[in-house]
């Protein structure tokens, strides 16, 4: 019984014609893979909500995804998608992300990753330049122009 909440209907051409020669046209329902079942749930309020509860960038980003394809059903993968970033990267650096992709018009999954992925190598660049420790057989500058002058 559990099968059959899950029924999506399509069309399908028949192989036998009618009486006046006419092919016919049948609506049958089959059942939703069970890997599919999850998008029937899926809508654009749905995914505004979501992007909402990360932040106003990633919201602005699925919306504009969203109105960017002829029929919002297109963008629903690329939304997804955005959307799942939050749980490997830190929400305030989505943002960021999405920010950027958003002003350079790029509405996808890919370019949101590409610029995580950019955001994060300078992060991990280091801002400040270490200095070598003090230890007696380091020798300074004074060292070298000790020995030019001789």
């Amino acid at each position: 019984m559990q099968i059959l909440q899950h029924l999506k209907p399509y069309w399908h051409l028949s192989s036998q014609s009618t009486p006046s020669g006419v092919w016919a046209i049948w609506l049958v329902t089959v059942p939703t893979p069970a890997n599919h079942q999850f998008m029937e749930d899926i809508n654009p309020d749905r995914l505004i909500e979501w992007a909402r509860s990360i932040g106003p960038q990633t919201t602005a980003l699925v919306k504009a995804t969203l109105q960017s394809r002829s029929f919002p059903q297109q963008a629903y993968r690329s939304c997804l998608g955005i959307l799942s970033l939050a749980k490997k990267y830190s929400h305030p650096l989505l943002e960021q992300a999405c920010k950027a992709v958003f002003e350079a018009k790029e509405f996808s999954y890919k370019a949101v990753l590409q610029e995580l992925v950019h955001l994060q190598k300078l992060s991990t660049i280091p801002s400040t330049i270490e200095t070598l420790p003090t230890h007696e057989n380091i020798r300074g500058a004074e060292y070298y122009q000790e020995r030019q002058l001789s």
